[in-house]
């Protein structure tokens, strides 16, 4: 009597600890976004579709689209281990100003809280990677902060990239080739998202990208879908029109 008492306290015991692992596990997945991000903006993962009021009506139109992308995001699939399966990019591309980063988080934020099970979203901003990418070879904290945003950003469900083209080339009209570091840290990024859910802002155009970067680059973080680009033309400074 007294071994079917220990078996079953045992098992009991082995039950709740499975059950406390698999919460942590699901609580450090819905946290990743808030403790994990890289980002230099106040406020910069506050933004939700609710909070949105359009400029024009080419603005609506935008924000429109993100929400059906938000939508097609939240009904993909997750394999055993609870990861995301078979994602997609998606691209908002235009001038700086006009509410591209706000919609890619407001994305973010809508799938982080209604996906049908807990997932980890990660915002990434390219410039202060780079930063840290350049910084590595001489300083062991930034090498310590590359290397964990490198790990986190294999490892997550939905990555934001922003300002995509803003670590080559400062300004539309002085387009420079990406250096080696540069081209080095994109391509181990991308080549990591493959097949998984990856959205970008940029103010470049695609064929300033082809000055920008290789083909190894390209082909691997310009969207096959147009439904998934979403450009901001005839748009005013979202930013300007909210001051």
């Amino acid at each position: 009597m007294k071994d079917v008492a220990y078996r079953k306290e045992r098992q009991e015991r082995q039950r709740q600890a499975n059950i406390n692992i698999t919460n942590m596990w699901l609580k450090k997945k819905a946290n990743v976004m808030r403790n994990s991000s890289l980002f230099s903006e106040k406020g910069a993962l506050k933004h939700k579709f609710s909070d949105i009021k359009p400029v024009n009506k080419t603005f609506e139109a935008a924000a429109k689209k993100a929400k059906k992308i938000s939508e097609e995001y939240k009904q993909l699939d997750t394999d055993k281990s609870g990861s995301v399966q078979d994602g997609f990019i998606t691209f908002l591309q235009g001038s700086p100003g006009v509410g591209k980063t706000m919609l890619g988080v407001c994305i973010l934020n809508d799938v982080q809280k209604n996906f049908k099970s807990p997932v980890s979203c990660l915002f990434v901003s390219i410039t202060l990677l780079q930063r840290y990418a350049l910084e590595k070879n001489n300083d062991m904290k930034s090498f310590d902060v590359y290397d964990g945003m490198m790990r986190n950003i294999r490892k997550a469900d939905f990555v934001l990239i922003d300002d995509l083209g803003s670590e080559t080339s400062m300004n539309n009209r002085d387009i420079k080739f990406a250096n080696q570091t540069t081209s080095s840290m994109l391509f181990n990024i991308f080549d990591s998202r493959l097949g998984r859910s990856t959205i970008i802002t940029t103010n470049y155009s695609s064929s300033q990208f082809e000055q920008m970067y290789n083909e190894k680059i390209l082909d691997r973080c310009v969207p096959s879908n147009e439904d998934h680009i979403i450009k901001f033309e005839g748009i005013p400074s979202y930013r300007r029109k909210m001051l």
